[in-house]
C-alpha cells in the first residue's frame, strides 16, 4: 500500500470521524456543559436532536449538491464544517450557541457520506474501493471510542471542555 493511499484512508476517516462526532461530545461531556451553562439534562439531549434532525433533513439534498463540485473540495469542505462546529462550541457563550454549532455538526454529518464516497470513486479504481469504504466508516467508530476515552481524560485534566473542543477541531482541520 503506498503513501498517497494510506493518506487518502486517514482523511476519508477522519472526515468521518469529525462529521458523526457531536453526539458523542455532548454525551462525554454533558456534565460540564449542564455545570456551565446551568442546563437541564434534556437540554444536552435536545443538543444531539439538532444536530440529528439537520442531518437527516439535509441528507437527501446533500448527494445532489455534492455532484456539482470537485470531491475534494466537498470533503475538505465537509472537515471545515465539522471543524467549524467544534471552535463554535469552544467559544459557546450560552446554550442558543451551542445549539447553533450542533446545526454546523448537523450540516457535516449530511455531507460527509457523499463527499467522501465521491472522492473515493475519484481517487480510486474498481476493486479497491470497497476496502477504502471499510476504513472510511471505520472512521465513525473509531472517532467513537477515541472520544469516549479523551474526551473526559483532556476536559477532565489538561485542556478544559473549551480547550478539548479546540483540539477536536484540529483534527478535521488537519486532515
Amino acid at each position: 500500500m503506498n503513501l498517497r493511499r494510506i493518506g487518502l484512508g486517514v482523511v476519508l476517516a477522519a472526515t468521518m470521524a469529525a462529521s458523526t462526532f457531536a453526539p458523542v461530545v455532548f454525551s462525554v461531556l454533558a456534565t460540564d456543559l449542564r455545570s456551565e451553562f446551568s442546563v437541564a439534562r434534556w437540554q444536552i439531549g435536545a443538543l444531539v436532536t439538532v444536530v440529528t434532525a439537520v442531518g437527516a433533513a439535509l441528507s437527501p439534498i446533500s448527494g445532489s449538491i455534492i455532484d456539482r463540485f470537485a470531491p475534494r473540495h466537498t470533503t475538505a469542505a465537509t472537515a471545515v464544517i465539522a471543524g467549524s462546529g467544534f471552535v463554535a462550541m469552544g467559544l459557546a457563550p450560552g446554550y442558543a450557541w451551542l445549539a447553533a454549532a450542533s446545526v454546523l455538526c448537523g450540516i457535516a454529518q449530511a455531507s460527509s457520506n457523499p463527499a467522501t464516497n465521491r472522492l473515493i470513486m475519484s481517487q480510486a479504481e474498481a476493486g479497491r474501493r470497497g476496502f477504502l469504504t471499510g476504513i472510511k466508516q471505520g472512521g465513525v467508530q473509531a472517532g467513537n471510542f477515541l472520544g469516549g476515552i479523551l474526551l473526559p481524560i483532556g476536559a477532565a485534566a489538561a485542556f478544559g471542555w473549551r480547550g478539548t473542543m479546540f483540539l477536536a477541531a484540529s483534527v478535521p482541520v488537519i486532515a
